[in-house]
C-alpha cells in the first residue's frame, strides 16, 4: 500500500507529461495584464491558445494612432528613455493600427519560462508615449507538473511524519491541484473522460489519507514510546520493540478496560493490594 502511495504521484505525471505540451486548439484562457495609468492604449489582455500561440487585444485612445508590442523571456522589455525614442529590447511581436495580433512566434516547448509582453502607443508624429501597458504567461502546463511534483515531495515528508500539520498541509496541496485542474483542464484530457475522472479521484483520495496516516503514526509511537517522545520513520528495517511501561505514559483513554479499572482501584485505594 506504501508503494502504491508513492507510486501514484508519477503515474499523474506520466498521464499528463505528453499530452500538456501539445498544442491545444479551441480553448483561450485569459490571463492576467496590468494596464498603465495612460499611454494611448486601452484593456490590453493576452489569451492563452496553446504552447506555440497567444492571442493580443487592445484598444486606441487619446492621440495614439499606432502600437508597438514586444516580447522577452524572464523579464520585461525595456521601457524606452523618452518620446522620441522607439522601442528596441525583447522581439517584436507587433507594430501597427490593428487592435489584435496572434504571437505564433513564441513557443513554451522550447522556452518554459514567463514570457512578458510591453505595449507602446505611438501618435501621428512619431512621438512614443511613455506610459506602456504590461502582461506575462506563464506556460500552464510548466505550473501543473510543478504543482504534482509538489504534492508528491510533501506527500512523501507527510509519510515519514507523525505530524498532523504536515498531514494536513500535504492534504492541502492536493486539494489545491484538484481545484488547478478544474479551471485549467489538462491538455489532451477531456473534462468527464476516465483519466479526468481518475486525476479527481487520485486527489481525493490522498487528501483525505494523509492526515489519517499522520494520525495512525502518532497513535503508534506513543503506544511504542509513550508521550516522552520517540518516533519511528517510515520505512526503518529495525525492530521495534514496545514501551516496556505503558501504562505509565499512555493516556487513559488508550488503555484497556482492566488497564483503566486497575488505575482507578489504585488511585480510590493506594495501599490495597490486588488480590
Amino acid at each position: 500500500m506504501r508503494k502504491w502511495i508513492l507510486i501514484l504521484p508519477l503515474i499523474i505525471v506520466f498521464i499528463v507529461a505528453s499530452p500538456v505540451m501539445a498544442d491545444i486548439p479551441n480553448q483561450t484562457v485569459t490571463v492576467y495584464a496590468t494596464p498603465g495609468a495612460s499611454g494611448g492604449i486601452t484593456g490590453f489582455t493576452i489569451t492563452y491558445i496553446s504552447d506555440t500561440q497567444l492571442d493580443l487585444n487592445w484598444g486606441f485612445a487619446g492621440d495614439a494612432i499606432n502600437v508597438m508590442i514586444r516580447a522577452k523571456y524572464g523579464a520585461y522589455p525595456a521601457n524606452i528613455p523618452d518620446i522620441f525614442t522607439e522601442p528596441s529590447d525583447g522581439y517584436l511581436v507587433y507594430s501597427g493600427n490593428a487592435t489584435s495580433v496572434s504571437d505564433t512566434s513564441m513557443n513554451f516547448d522550447q522556452n518554459p519560462g514567463i514570457l512578458y509582453y510591453v505595449a507602446w502607443a505611438q501618435k501621428a508624429d512619431g512621438t512614443w508615449f511613455t506610459d506602456i501597458h504590461t502582461g506575462w504567461k506563464e506556460s500552464k502546463e510548466v505550473i501543473l507538473i510543478a504543482l504534482i511534483l509538489l504534492c508528491a515531495v510533501v506527500s512523501y515528508f507527510s509519510l515519514r511524519s507523525s505530524n498532523i500539520l504536515l498531514g494536513l498541509g500535504a492534504s492541502l496541496t492536493w486539494i489545491l491541484l484538484l481545484v488547478y485542474t478544474r479551471s485549467n483542464p489538462i491538455g489532451g484530457v477531456a473534462t468527464g473522460s476516465f483519466a479526468d475522472e481518475l486525476v479527481v479521484y487520485i486527489c481525493w483520495i490522498f487528501a483525505v489519507l494523509l492526515p489519517f496516516m499522520a494520525m495512525f503514526r502518532g497513535r503508534r509511537e506513543r503506544q511504542y514510546f509513550g508521550r516522552g517522545g520517540g518516533s519511528v520513520e517510515w520505512g526503518e528495517t529495525r525492530k521495534i520493540e514496545p514501551n516496556p511501561s505503558p501504562l505509565q505514559n499512555r493516556g487513559l483513554m488508550e488503555r484497556s478496560n482492566g488497564e483503566y479499572r486497575d488505575h482507578v482501584r489504585k488511585a480510590l485505594h493506594p495501599h490495597q493490594r490486588r488480590p
